[in-house]
């Protein structure tokens, strides 16, 4: 999961910055991931979770943190779904996608 966090379009190098997911799973248990800031691309924040349920994720992003410009606290928030899907409903096997195309 990652965030790109901007404010008119300049990225912030910023200490206190803070982002989490809170990710309701489907059975409906809830989940809290910390994003962490990437070196190299502050503007950037990711998480990595490996789950192998299928089934429909409900992930809440918020960001808190100083506003750059007016250094005033914030809080931003983002809500998305996600579907996962068991390999065998959603990938045909590499060998029924390459049968059948020319080779160059």
């Amino acid at each position: 999961m990652s965030a790109v966090l901007s404010e008119y379009g300049r990225s912030w190098v910023r200490h206190d910055l803070n982002v989490k997911v809170e990710l309701t799973h489907p059975d409906g248990h809830v989940q809290t991931l910390e994003l962490e800031q990437l070196n190299g691309a502050p503007e950037r924040f990711q998480a990595s979770l490996r789950t192998f349920r299928a089934g429909a994720y409900t992930a809440h992003f918020v960001a808190t943190g100083t506003s750059l410009l007016q250094k005033r606290r914030f809080r931003r928030e983002c809500v998305r779904t996600i579907a996962v899907y068991p390999p065998r409903d959603c990938c045909p096997p590499e060998t029924a996608c390459a049968s059948g195309y020319p080779t160059t």
